[in-house]
């Protein structure tokens, strides 16, 4: 979730941290304010997560209608957020678009794929939700959910509570980032944490987990009514977060967790591979400085990290080998530019549009990697024809690729000359 979708995902970080899963329930013969003993639960969460509360916040229940008005709102503030006049938020709306073109653009997303019908499908995964302002825990009730449900979302949710008691200062610092990989890497630690703790919670009680699924890579991402790349991304703070967070238990115990809170991952990188922080290690920002005269404009330019990368190639290679090739990540970015589009140009129009994406990696090696892994994306995913020369013929335009040193670059452009010459500015800006 660090590119694609902006602002529509971020934007509803602050102000509420929920649980998703896949095919939540929505009967509506449901009754609001169904017993959930929310003292007794924030005791067990409060003695797994090793910390204690200072003031135990009211849990919920909501029946079906007030679910649908949660997720009415959730999305609703992930949809016009962007939309405010505030120089923030105009920067998060230029970031979006870019990495949205750009997701179009490498099939990432379908071609008429609609931001806000995303945010309306994945909005109706949302189940509960902890709202800091209110210190208040909502959970979704049903009576379809079997009555160990409420309880494990619940534990989700005082999670959160409890470590924005104890961590305010990252609670803090997350509503205000504008760095897109620093805002994924510190949901994943919220997330991922809660979850585990939510898993800990059930299976101590001899419950079956509740949360979307563990893998990051899965038929899970199917039930989303998205693409399944996109799913991915929004799942990696559940997933992704999880494993890194059972891996820093593993290492040291909750004090290391604690110390994550502290001193939080900057990056999907670190969380992909928790090494990275536990060294101290982060990464360099890559900024394109390529400029295209009228009649084209800039769009936006957004970070793209080690998990774009891996979903990206992972839509045309097998798992094991995008996940290989994408070792080393050292810092990215996304460039996008648009024109007027010529009459009947079908989507995405590939004439009116170019972008490019460029990484810096650790080691040539790696770039060498990621370079070596691009023809097979695109000849399965873009279904490319080779014209040499690091050139490709795709259906309405071009795509070119190129590498130097650590720097690699994807380009797409209506012309073979202007896709390589945007690949080979996106190298110059990594290989620094």
């Amino acid at each position: 979730m660090s590119t694609v979708l902006g602002a529509l995902l971020i934007a509803a970080l602050p102000a509420a941290l929920a649980i998703l899963v896949t095919g939540g329930s929505t009967d509506s013969g449901a009754a609001a304010g169904s017993a959930i003993d929310g003292r007794a639960i924030a005791a067990d969460v409060a003695r797994l997560r090793r910390l204690d509360f200072n003031d135990v916040p009211p849990v919920e229940a909501i029946d079906a209608r007030e679910e649908r008005r949660l997720t009415q709102r959730v999305s609703a503030k992930a949809k016009d957020a962007p939309a405010t006049s505030s120089p923030a938020a105009k920067r998060l709306e230029r970031e979006s678009r870019a990495g949205l073109e750009w997701a179009r653009l490498v099939g990432f997303v379908d071609p008429n794929f609609k931001i806000a019908a995303a945010g309306k499908a994945l909005g109706g995964a949302v189940v509960g939700e902890y709202q800091p302002s209110q210190r208040k825990i909502l959970v979704q009730s049903s009576a379809l959910d079997p009555p160990h449900y409420e309880d494990v979302i619940a534990a989700h949710e005082l999670d959160h509570a409890l470590d924005a008691e104890h961590f305010p200062a990252l609670f803090r610092a997350g509503a205000n980032l504008q760095n897109s990989e620093k805002v994924a890497a510190h949901q994943a630690l919220v997330e991922g944490t809660a979850t585990v703790i939510a898993d800990q919670f059930a299976h101590e009680h001899g419950y079956p987990p509740v949360g979307p699924g563990r893998r990051l890579f899965s038929v899970d991402n199917l039930g989303f009514g998205v693409p399944a790349g996109l799913a991915a991304e929004f799942r990696f703070p559940y997933t992704a977060g999880a494993d890194y967070v059972r891996f820093l238990i593993q290492r040291g115990g909750w004090k290391l967790v604690d110390r994550a809170f502290q001193h939080p991952p900057d990056s999907t990188a670190a969380i992909l591979d928790p090494h990275r922080w536990l060294r101290g290690d982060s990464y360099h920002h890559v900024v394109v400085g390529a400029h295209l005269p009228a009649p084209w404009t800039l769009v936006g330019k957004t970070d793209s990290g080690a998990l774009d990368a891996q979903v990206l190639l992972s839509l045309g290679l097998p798992l094991r080998t995008a996940r290989a090739a994408t070792e080393g990540w050292d810092g990215g970015t996304i460039a996008t530019w648009r024109r007027p589009e010529p009459s009947n140009c079908q989507a995405p129009c590939r004439q009116a549009a170019a972008s490019v994406v460029a990484y810096r990696w650790t080691s040539p090696l790696g770039a060498g990697r990621f370079l070596a892994a691009l023809p097979t994306y695109l000849e399965t995913r873009l279904l490319a024809k080779d014209l040499g020369d690091l050139v490709w013929r795709i259906k309405g335009g071009y795509a070119a690729i190129d590498q130097h040193g650590t720097g690699t670059a994807l380009a797409l452009a209506p012309t073979p000359a202007l896709a390589s010459r945007l690949a080979a500015a996106g190298v110059r800006a990594a290989d620094r």
